[in-house]
């Protein structure tokens, strides 16, 4: 018995010591009585079988008992009841199922248990094994054991052959299992007592004279005649296990029906421990008389019904064996229907109604309409419920419902149409759905049928009863279907405008999934009940959600109506997915689709959207999408359909990436020793793109242009990563490396090497805003020894530090964007224009037209007359040049750095640009050529801070819009150190030799200084007239800027000459731009050469302007007002002088804005300014000039005294 050899095994394993031993004893003896049966050759193979299946499930029962969850029972009681040894078949069948009852209750408990009422499953089965086994050894057939005896004899009646005398009839109610109820064991194992108690809430009648109580038993029981009052006596009726207790006719009942009565069962060996010993009870009453039936009226259940047949109408039949009461025929669309009062449960199979095609079980068709009652323990439930099933196991639905004796429920199949293709296949029990299938209607029969009630393959189950049976069939509904793809190309129509039902493992087509992809579909939601997870759609690489592409597409309805959508995205959730959850209004179409396009940078957008509002977005690099075979199914295998939702207009599209056209650009096209990684075409990053192999050097630059998001990360995200091949453990791993911050919007950490901690790294943490940025890390030669490690963003330090030489790693590299270690790719975050540049030794000309490079990145020290080159003068120039100074040289003399020179002492060129270190302290001197010196020169002294690199810049530029003028600047740093102008035509010659010295023959070199980066670079020359002063001294009217000649101020610009008078008039028109508030900036200066005449200047505070002219009445000459000046407007200075033509000894003077008159002032018209020679500046001398208010209609007017 091989199973059973595997329930010992497994039994064993499980067992604490004492119950190890007691599941050995029982698991023997069942197994002998296993034996005993199967050798027995009077049993037959269906009684060998029962015996077996019921000896395995009761020993799998005790098995799955948890008895270390449970109190051991006391030493004395535990094998009290042990049986060593059976003697035959009939011994075995009552002793081993009361051993087994007996480990089930002195082993177990309720926290052992598997489930509730497990105790009350494992005695109804020892009882159906006790029985099964008696039928098997015909023990029923030897003789009944003696009656056991009793000291007093029981005061029982003689059996009676029926409840009443003749001529009457009992009149019988239910008791329930609280009423008459067994109450506990006795004094040994058989013994047992019962009790009843109820009608004590008053208002209770009983007559003892013509009422009794039927009790009925599971077992053969006797009284032993010891009761409590009111009981009188008891008999059996028949030779069955009912009994009738009669009461005493002095009995007082008014508190109700209260008594006790002690019983034993005539086997001995039998265990009484439960309520499974009454098999029911009665309350009855004996009347005189037969009971006539009342006149019944049948009626039609298929009365005022289409395409409907009558079986049996509702007066209730009972089953018969082999009783085929008509013949039919199937439709693809029907119902059949009966109302079935249950019975009580057979000891086999029996049949109650059946519509076959004229065999059991052997085709489709044979269960169009079948219904069984089920034995005991041998199906799922009271009754065997089914329908056609193409595929079904024997071509059926099965269904197992549970019925209660007496009670009338209706039970139904029916196949409806979803549409012209699909039905639904639907059992239910008084209107709820039990079970559903979907139905191709191809695959539904529609032959002959014979209506059974019931067949000839079982017994009738005569203790049922069948009314309101019929058939009724649907016709066929007709779609006209649209292809939804009719109008698009590279479209996959999965399905048209005809809808369908999502049916379990429904694959409807396949299809090829790509990187860039679409499916849409409509879907009619239905909701339903009492279900988990069900499938409405399902594309899939082929599995359920274990590999990626398992969820390229899926609709799925939650229990509480909800819909769930998939789609596929690779690392995301460790199901490589996104969802979204949607509500869908029942019985209303909703459109769900899954889209995903192209971005740039390689990037995807996988899109999720209903009825065409967008749910929600994710972006992926292009490589993580999914290609390959999918599957298409209107339904999966792994969950349940939706089988009450429709899809329709189910469509698809895909086509490979393709990267979208680029205008790239060489980052390192005009950089030397540089090697591009990605160019001015953009890539996202994805998880484990190596871009290149490279080698670190001393003085290298690595940068990216990287575009930042304000996506939150759910963790770390690497954007690039240059490394030594590990992650972070060694001096390199973190050569330069981009981050992304986990939990924030904005958060970027860079990261560069650094020796001198134990993770080998300087970290840069920065806010990035969104949109691009570069990040770049660079390591410079900060002295002799040293190195300056920096990471900036956008041009700007955020970190530094210094580090030896010898500290730096010069290895190999891996790059990569990103890398495949443990974090994720932070796919958003584009990079372009990435490289990779040595500037150990760097020629800071390369890329650069008209650039010499006389030093380059390597530092140099001056060495005395050390003539390096030559270079040509030209007007539109800059010289560059990085010094780092020191203070370890000792004071006294002149220490020569740099001079470009003519050759010629004391003039013009012979300073073109020189840099020496000062004789009394350690400021170094700047000279530049300048023409307005006799010498031809003139400097500035300048600090230098030492240790550090300072960048120094001579430049000389033509003015744009005045380029016969031209500025040369001094910058330390790019501060403005020195300014001057000069005419254009004055400057040192076009083409004039420039020999350069590092340093010269005259002073001793600054050899302690050093040296790199010296550069010059030289700019085409603007033409140019040498334009004269305008001369309007003689002129009544002077234009000195007119509506054409809209220029900016410039420094020290003088315009024209005029002379003043008393009577005078100056108009101009101003465009208003402010500049940066904190300094006073000069538009217009007229001037004697002290005190302004009129004068026009930005305010320092604001920006307003200072308009101010000459009065005579102010201790400084001149009086001003402030004039608002609207930015983007054109605004009309005006300032008037006049004598009164009533007064000529008093003028006045006005200043107007526009015409707001801002200023009134008179006074004596002898005190005013006339005949003076007046300069006129756009702008002064003297002060800062602006650069964005731009002047026109500049006229000075003067008018004859009075």
């Amino acid at each position: 018995m091989k199973l059973l050899a595997a329930v010992i095994s497994s039994a064993l394993a499980a067992r604490a010591p004492d119950a190890e031993r007691r599941l050995e004893k029982i698991t023997a003896r069942a197994t002998e009585l296993n034996d005993f049966v199967q050798s027995y050759d009077k049993s037959s193979d269906k009684q060998k079988n029962g015996v077996e299946k019921w000896v395995n499930r009761l020993l799998s029962d005790l098995e799955s008992i948890d008895t270390s969850k449970c109190p051991q029972p006391v030493e004395e009681d535990k094998f009290t009841d042990e049986i060593d040894t059976i003697e035959d078949l009939c011994d075995g069948a009552g002793k081993v199922p009361s051993m087994m009852r007996s480990y089930a209750r002195k082993f177990g408990c309720v926290d052992g248990f598997p489930k509730r009422k497990f105790l009350d499953k494992v005695i109804k089965r020892s009882h159906k094994l006790k029985k099964v086994a008696n039928r098997a050894g015909k023990c029923d057939n030897e003789p009944k054991p003696t009656e056991p005896v009793v000291t007093d004899p029981p005061t029982t009646d003689a059996p009676a052959t029926g409840l009443c005398a003749a001529g009457q009839y009992a009149e019988c109610s239910d008791l329930t299992n609280s009423e008459i109820f067994f109450e506990n064991e006795w004094t040994c194992r058989n013994c047992f007592r019962i009790r009843a108690y109820y009608g004590t809430d008053g208002g209770f009648n009983f007559d003892p004279n013509t009422e009794f109580i039927k009790i009925d038993f599971t077992e053969n029981v006797y009284f032993t005649g010891v009761w409590s009052h009111p009981i009188k006596s008891a008999g059996r009726v028949g030779d069955s296990n009912t009994w009738k207790m009669n009461f005493k006719s002095g009995g007082n009942f008014i508190s109700g029906m209260m008594f006790d009565a002690e019983l034993r069962t005539a086997d001995n060996a039998l265990w009484v421990d439960g309520q499974w010993i009454i098999d029911g009870a009665q309350s009855c009453k004996c009347k005189r008389g037969t009971t006539e039936p009342p006149v019944v009226v049948c009626d039609d259940p298929c009365n005022g019904r289409e395409n409907c047949e009558t079986f049996i109408d509702s007066c209730a039949v009972v089953p018969e064996r082999n009783n085929t009461i008509k013949e039919t025929t199937a439709s693809a669309g029907y119902r059949v229907s009966a109302d079935v009062k249950c019975g009580a449960v057979p000891d086999d199979w029996a049949a109650i109604a059946h519509i076959n095609t004229g065999s059991r079980w052997d085709v489709l068709g044979d269960r169009y309409f079948a219904l069984f009652a089920s034995p005991e323990g041998e199906g799922e439930g009271s009754l065997k419920f089914n329908g056609p099933l193409k595929g079904g196991d024997k071509e059926m639905i099965t269904a197992w419902p549970n019925c209660v004796e007496g009670e009338w429920n209706t039970y139904t199949v029916e196949q409806t149409y979803v549409d012209q293709h699909e039905l639904d296949l639907t059992l239910s029990v008084d209107g709820e759905v039990i079970a559903t299938e979907k139905v191709k209607v191809e695959d539904a029969y529609t032959g002959a049928l014979n209506v059974d009630v019931a067949g000839d393959w079982h017994d009738a189950a005569d203790g049922f009863k069948i009314k309101n049976f019929f058939h009724m069939t649907y016709d066929a509904p007709l779609c006209e279907p649209e292809d939804p793809c009719a109008h698009d190309d590279n479209c996959d129509t999965l399905v048209d405008s005809c809808s369908v039902v999502p049916s379990a493992n429904a694959q409807i087509a396949t299809v090829d999934g790509d990187a860039i992809y679409s499916a849409s579909v409509d879907v009619l939601c239905r909701r339903s009940d009492n279900h988990g997870w069900q499938n409405v759609v399902h594309m899939t690489q082929g599995g359920y959600r274990d590999d990626f592409g398992d969820r390229y597409f899926t609709i799925w309805q939650r229990a509480d109506g909800m819909l769930k959508v998939n789609a596929p995205l690779k690392g995301n959730t460790q199901f490589d997915e996104v969802e979204y959850f949607v509500s869908c209004e029942d019985n209303s179409w909703t459109n769900i689709a899954v889209k995903q396009v192209a971005l740039e940078g390689g990037l995807l957008e996988l899109s999720v959207f209903q009825d065409g509002n967008k749910l929600g977005s994710n972006q992926l690099h292009h490589s993580n999408a999914f290609t390959g075979p999918i599957e298409v199914y209107a339904g999966n295998s792994w969950f349940e359909p939706a089988s009450f939702f429709r899809i329709k207009n189910f469509i698809h599209s895909s086509q490979a990436y393709e990267a979208p056209a680029c205008d790239a650009t060489d980052p390192c096209a005009e950089l030397d020793n540089c090697v591009p990684y990605v160019d001015s075409c953009a890539i996202a990053p994805f998880r484990g793109n190596r871009l290149a192999e490279s080698t670190g050097s001393l003085g290298f630059k690595i940068s990216a242009d990287v575009r930042c998001t304000d996506r939150v990360a759910p963790s770390w995200e690497n954007v690039l990563h240059v490394h030594t091949g590990t992650n972070r453990e060694n001096f390199g791993d973190r050569y330069f490396t981009i981050w992304k911050e986990a939990d924030k919007t904005d958060g970027i950490r860079i990261v560069a090497p650094l020796f001198d901690n134990p993770l080998y790294e300087l970290n840069a943490y920065v806010s990035c805003s969104p949109g691009w940025h570069t990040f770049t890390v660079q390591q410079t030669e900060s002295g002799r020894a040293n190195m300056l490690v920096e990471i900036l963003m956008d041009g700007v330090v955020v970190e530094s530090q210094e580090v030896r030489k010898e500290n730096t790693y010069q290895g190999q590299l891996f790059v990569e964007a990103s890398n495949a270690f443990t974090w994720p790719a932070a796919y958003d975050h584009l990079v372009r224009n990435f490289y990779h540049q040595d500037i150990t030794c760097m020629d800071p000309c390369v890329g650069d037209e008209n650039c010499q490079t006389l030093i380059d990145s390597c530092a140099a020290t001056p060495v005395k007359r050390n003539k390096i080159g030559s270079i040509s003068a030209t007007v539109n120039y800059e010289t560059s040049i990085e010094i780092l100074c020191t203070d370890e040289m000792p004071i006294g003399d002149w220490l020569n750095i740099i001079k470009m020179t003519t050759g010629e002492r004391s003039v013009l060129g012979d300073r073109f640009v020189f840099i020496s270190r000062k004789n009394d302290d350690h400021r170094l001197l700047i000279d530049i050529a300048d023409s307005n010196k006799e010498n031809g020169w003139s400097g500035v002294f300048v600090d230098c801070t030492p240790g550090e690199w300072s960048t120094i810049k001579v430049s000389s530029q033509q003015n744009p819009d005045w380029p016969s003028h031209t500025y040369s600047t001094v910058t330390v740093n790019d501060v403005v150190v020195k300014e001057i102008r000069q005419e254009t035509h004055t400057v040192l010659a076009t083409d004039t030799n420039v020999d350069v010295y590092f340093s010269d023959k005259y002073a001793d070199a600054a050899d302690a200084y050093q040296v790199r980066n010296f550069v010059h670079r030289t700019f085409e020359e603007l033409d140019y007239e040498i334009i004269p002063i305008m001369d309007c001294r003689e002129e009544a009217v002077c234009n000195i800027l007119g509506e054409d000649d809209a220029r900016f101020p410039y420094m020290e610009h003088h315009v024209a000459t005029v002379t003043a008078a008393v009577n005078y008039r100056i108009s101009l028109d101003i465009l208003c731009d402010a500049m940066p508030v904190g300094e006073w900036y000069n538009m217009v200066h007229m001037t004697t050469g002290e005190g302004r005449f009129f004068y026009v200047s930005q305010r320092n505070i604001n920006t307003q302007l200072l308009v101010e002219a000459s009065d005579p009445t102010r201790n400084s000459g001149f009086s001003g007002r402030w004039a608002d000046c609207p930015a983007g407007e054109w605004t009309t200075i005006t300032v008037e002088n006049a004598q009164d033509s009533t007064d000529p000894a008093v003028t006045t003077l006005k200043f107007y804005n526009g015409d707001n008159l801002l200023r009134k002032q008179s006074a004596p018209t002898e005190d005013f300014m006339s005949g003076d020679e007046v300069m006129v500046y756009i702008s002064g001398p003297a002060s800062t000039n602006s650069e964005t208010h731009m002047l026109k209609n500049f006229v000075y007017e003067r008018f004859a005294d009075l």
